[in-house]
């Protein structure tokens, strides 16, 4: 779990030390952020907490190690960060990192294309993270969806966090959209956003998402692995960038249109995406 009590954020704004070269893009852009309702007014965050979807769904408070967890541990998150007087305004929820964390149409779910060797080189806590999901899954049950749940019971916004690109590599997080198109990839595990068919790959998956989870906005997360971009210009970067964002913001409108409240777009940086 990361919390993220240094980002203060504005759902409408991009904050004032925004990567350079996608930051004089967006300030040209003000309606591609500001969704539907121009007049309402930027919602101020003090601190934003972030569950990874990962670790969370391991192990559970007072086990030193990875354990099986239930639906009252999964609940029992949410509400150790969310105590009478605590400051968190917001809680993020990460169900991704290249592969999805539940089960997925329009991309790959984590650990679905790892070999049975590459399984038997599991380290315990991911062993222990697929059987508790698999279990969770099997019986009808989507924990993530419980933990938006829980945080709209403590009154707190919860956002859906999605990581834009990721590099850890691992095989549990291999694709089939990485493992098809070897000329899309990026180092590690990232792709390349050079690319259109990325681009349109990954807002499927977050539009995916933002439809199966009853969030009140989308977080993207450009900041876990700010690499994006192979040998490229500042300007065809920014303008990139500027039509993924406005994309997202695009697809944030439609869904709120049919669930009838707005839905915030947070970008979350931290350095110069490369």
């Amino acid at each position: 779990m990361r919390n993220y009590s240094w980002m203060r954020a504005r759902d409408r704004r991009a904050p004032r030390s925004f990567p350079a070269w996608l930051l004089l893009g967006l300030l040209a852009l003000p309606s591609a952020l500001s969704g539907a309702d121009e007049a309402a007014a930027p919602r101020s965050r003090r601190i934003l907490y972030n569950f990874d979807g990962d670790s969370c769904l391991a192990t559970r408070g007072g086990i030193a190690g990875p354990t099986e967890v239930t639906l009252d541990d999964v609940r029992r998150l949410i509400d150790e960060v969310t105590f009478e007087g605590s400051r968190v305004d917001t809680i993020l929820i990460c169900v991704n990192a290249q592969a999805m964390y539940f089960p997925t149409r329009a991309g790959t779910m984590r650990g679905a294309l790892s070999t049975p060797e590459e399984r038997a080189a599991w380290p315990a806590s991911e062993r222990q993270r697929h059987a508790n999901l698999e279990r969770f899954f099997a019986a009808g049950v989507d924990p993530y969806a419980e933990m938006f749940e829980q945080a709209r019971r403590r009154g707190r916004e919860a956002l859906l966090s999605f990581r834009v690109n990721d590099a850890h590599g691992n095989d549990f997080l291999r694709t089939q959209f990485w493992q098809d198109h070897p000329q899309y990839r990026l180092g590690a595990g990232a792709l390349d956003f050079r690319h259109p068919e990325v681009r349109e790959y990954v807002l499927a998956l977050a539009g995916e998402a933002v439809e199966r989870y009853d969030c009140d906005g989308l977080e993207l997360d450009f900041n876990r692995f700010p690499t994006f971009f192979g040998e490229s210009t500042a300007d065809e970067r920014i303008a990139w960038m500027n039509d993924f964002v406005r994309r997202a913001r695009e697809l944030l409108d439609r869904a709120q249109e049919r669930r009838g409240r707005r839905l915030a777009l947070v970008l979350c940086h931290r350095r110069i995406l490369g």
